[in-house]
């Protein structure tokens, strides 16, 4: 691996409760994209989705039907071109019109988003942005240590908090 290549981590976290668990996350090439690697991202995840919030870009006609099939609602920030034709894809379509016609609810949902940010933020001060290891496979490893003990560390804060709040 050269000095300039780099690695891109993209991650599922929890955005409703207040310990943002890594549910899924894939090290990829650093020009691989965000839109292709939404569904093995979901295809990780077990039981429902509820919704799901990504940046400008995630979004596409694909992912956006995905989502639906599966249950949840998305809510994918569009690029400022983005045209409501489904193409075969209903559930794009449902989007572009809700973000067109409801703009103060979809943007509530889509803030959730921010919440994924945090997890990203609190990474990279726990561990920094960049990986020890040179060969892939050791990065892959690294990565996933790095997302146990994240877990593991926001586990433990939950259960202190509810014994707590328990007055145990």
């Amino acid at each position: 691996m050269h000095r300039k290549d780099f690695r891109k981590l993209h991650i599922v976290a929890e955005t409703v409760q207040p310990e943002k668990i890594i549910h899924a996350s894939a090290l990829t090439a650093g020009n691989c994209g965000d839109p292709q690697m939404l569904i093995p991202l979901l295809e990780g995840l077990v039981g429902p989705n509820g919704e799901v919030s990504g940046d400008k870009g995630y979004p596409s006609r694909r992912n956006a039907q995905y989502i639906r099939d599966r249950g949840a609602k998305s809510y994918l920030m569009l690029k400022d071109n983005a045209r409501s034709r489904s193409n075969g894809f209903p559930a794009w379509r449902e989007m572009v019109l809700e973000r067109i016609e409801k703009p103060s609810l979809f943007e509530k949902h889509y803030h959730r988003r921010s919440n994924n940010e945090s997890v990203n933020s609190t990474w990279k001060r726990w561990f920094g942005d960049s990986l020890r290891s040179r060969k892939r496979w050791n990065q892959r490893r690294e990565t996933t240590w790095k997302k146990a003990v994240y877990n593991l560390r926001h586990l433990i804060r939950f259960r202190l908090r509810t014994r707590i709040t328990r007055g145990i």
